[in-house]
């Protein structure tokens, strides 16, 4: 199982210094990306293929917390939410 498909892993990577990021997060299990999407087995840390939504919660804090700490002071963060 490739664990870091597509090279990049918001929840264990690093991201770099950035005065703008932008973000479209899944809804919790809405759709289901990996081992659906991509993938032949749902990834552990696909926000999408959480158990609880509580955990989907907390994953997704964690990945707003990492973008927040990454911008540069004054930097914006836009998120794409779908209605």
């Amino acid at each position: 199982m490739n664990l870091n498909f597509g090279g990049f892993n918001i929840l264990t990577d690093e991201l770099p210094g950035s005065e703008f990021v932008f973000s479209h997060p899944p809804y919790h299990s809405i759709i289901q990306y990996s081992g659906n999407m991509w993938g032949k087995e749902a990834h552990p840390d696909d926000l999408s293929h959480c158990p609880t939504y509580q955990d989907f919660i907390k994953k997704l804090d964690l990945a707003n917390a990492k973008i927040y700490s990454s911008l540069i002071n004054g930097g914006y963060h836009a998120i794409l939410l779908v209605m």
